[in-house]
């Protein structure tokens, strides 16, 4: 018997303790961009990014609508070369962050429609997302647009986790997949404060590389990656979260923090508000690309107490103009993009971009990995 069944404590769920964990990592600059999925928490957090995703402004939603925009013109060529690189009579389909029902309808819908036209059928669709709402309302919608199509939702990390989609009606998913990732969530990268003293072009394009490795086991040998990624350099890529929506979508972290209790009562999340900043400045192996930093700025000192694993709080102080960085938005470049992903084992098949060259979508095959060859008893391999 533990200690908090011998003394009834009640300790908190795991829910609240990952919200907990990536305010803490927030407030004591430990991890900069790492909060995006608790940004999301409760209705509020979906909602707000459903509306703002709703917002028809082109300067605002340029990397929406330039992503749909893409689709829409050369979904049909990229189609043809999926079916020309892949056998879609029975295929099972992997969705990273399809998001809500306009954005799934708009784009990978999109293009699943564009492959069922060249003659796909649809065995198995994995739903991956974020969001538990999206992924519950993901259900009903897909049979509305594939009604022969069986849904398979998964709770995981999309960067991280290979979970086992098999089930009673399609036993056999090892062999090669088409996985897709719209939304430009390829640029949603965490750096940490402590990391053997690697910079952040060191550390955002180390985990560009390791998402890749994941994508490979994800495709299985042979399977497709299809990825959208904002490429935008230029200022203009700021004005794309310069809205009351996304602010709110931002801030909704901080007030989940103290209405479910990850914060001490102390806090006062009004202290702090949102404001994005654009940085020109970095570059990776000679290839330069900029980051919109998705920041929180405090506007007084305060100190209030953090909830710990424990059930005690921990504390934490502020000082007026602290940024905490919630989530990073890279823009990178096609250049680094298939660099990282011929890294992986990944062969770049197309880039095909969109009428105002700064939405590219990519489309990435597995490649056959060389057999390694086995060591002579009593010698070892050289590994480059």
């Amino acid at each position: 018997m533990s200690l908090a069944e011998q003394h009834h404590i009640t300790l908190p769920d795991t829910e609240l303790l990952s919200l907990a964990q990536a305010l803490d990592d927030l407030v004591r600059f430990e991890v900069f961009g790492g909060a995006l999925a608790e940004c999301y928490g409760d209705v509020t957090g979906s909602l707000t990014w459903g509306r703002f995703a709703r917002i028809s402004d082109p300067k605002i939603q340029y990397t929406f609508q330039s992503e749909v925009n893409n689709i829409n013109d050369n979904g049909a060529s990229i189609a043809q070369i999926i079916t020309d690189n892949l056998d879609i009579s029975n295929l099972i389909v992997i969705d990273k962050g399809k998001g809500s029902r306009e954005a799934a309808n708009a784009k990978s819908f999109k293009l699943m429609g564009f492959l069922q036209d060249l003659g796909a059928c649809f065995a198995l669709y994995s739903d991956w997302d974020i969001s538990k709402q999206y992924r519950e309302e993901g259900i009903p919608h897909l049979k509305e647009v594939f009604p022969n199509t069986e849904a398979n939702p998964q709770d995981v990390n999309f960067n991280r986790d290979d979970p086992d989609l098999s089930t009673k009606k399609n036993p056999d998913v090892e062999r090669p997949r088409l996985v897709m990732e719209f939304g430009s969530s390829r640029g949603n990268i965490a750096t940490v404060a402590h990391d053997n003293g690697k910079s952040f072009e060191e550390q955002a394009y180390e985990e560009l590389q390791a998402r890749f490795a994941n994508d490979y086991i994800n495709c299985r040998e042979e399977g497709i990656l299809v990825i959208g990624s904002d490429a935008n350099q230029k200022e203009s890529a700021l004005n794309a979260y310069v809205h009351p929506a996304h602010a709110k979508f931002a801030e909704n972290i901080v007030h989940r923090g103290k209405s479910e209790g990850a914060l001490s009562d102390e806090f006062n999340p009004q202290l702090l508000y949102y404001d994005p900043q654009l940085d020109t400045s970095h570059s990776i192996n000679g290839k330069a690309f900029s980051v919109v930093k998705h920041d929180l700025v405090a506007s007084n000192d305060q100190t209030f107490g953090v909830l710990q694993a424990s059930g005690d709080f921990k504390k934490a102080t502020l000082k007026e103009g602290d940024r905490l960085t919630l989530s990073h938005s890279i823009k990178w470049s096609p250049e680094v993009m298939i660099a990282a992903a011929e890294s992986q084992g990944f062969k770049c098949l197309s880039v095909t971009w969109d009428k105002d060259n700064r939405f590219p979508i990519y489309v990435f095959k597995a490649m056959p990995k060389a057999p390694r060859l086995a060591a002579s008893e009593g010698q070892k391999l050289k590994v480059a």
